[in-house]
């Protein structure tokens, strides 16, 4: 529950719904003071909200803000473990391993080494150069990698 929303928010919204009423603290450091104890009981920015919306006649203390936290809790509590009927359905997640070693080559260059190296293959083992490929068989080797064609690639292979 601690650290659901940050003190900027949390000071904000009590500065928006808040500000006016008698007892509303007179400096940033009492500002301060109240936005973290909401920040300590909300869940949510839709429960600190509710919170606030509570105190309709003057500025509430910190254990005001606390009791209030606390009995509006259950409307916003998560009924059911998301992440448990995520991992059901879809299995355990496998951590992201980002590349930050990106390719310096532009997104074409890397399509025609692939496309080059798959035609190696196909004609085992040696390149005829590029002169002697034809556009179908280019397109043949982006679809059998898994690029996607577009409609006029597609009518060349005779499916569009």
């Amino acid at each position: 529950m601690k650290d659901a929303l940050d003190i900027r928010v949390c000071v904000a919204m009590i500065r928006s719904e808040l500000s006016g009423y008698e007892g509303y603290p007179r400096n940033q450091a009492g500002e301060h003071r109240f936005g973290r104890a909401l920040q300590e009981c909300a869940v949510s920015v839709a429960h600190a909200s509710a919170i606030l919306a509570k105190f309709t006649q003057k500025f509430p203390t910190v254990q005001d803000i606390i009791d209030t936290a606390l009995n509006l809790l259950p409307q916003f509590e998560i009924q059911h473990s998301q992440l448990l009927e995520w991992e059901r359905e879809f299995g355990k997640a496998a951590p992201l391993k980002p590349d930050f070693n990106p390719s310096p080559d532009p997104p074409c260059v890397e399509i025609n080494r692939k496309v080059k190296e798959y035609l190696i293959l196909q004609a085992g083992g040696h390149w005829p150069g590029w002169a002697k490929i034809t556009w179908k068989q280019i397109y043949e080797a982006q679809e059998q990698l898994g690029y996607p064609l577009n409609r006029d690639q597609l009518k060349m292979l005779g499916r569009g």
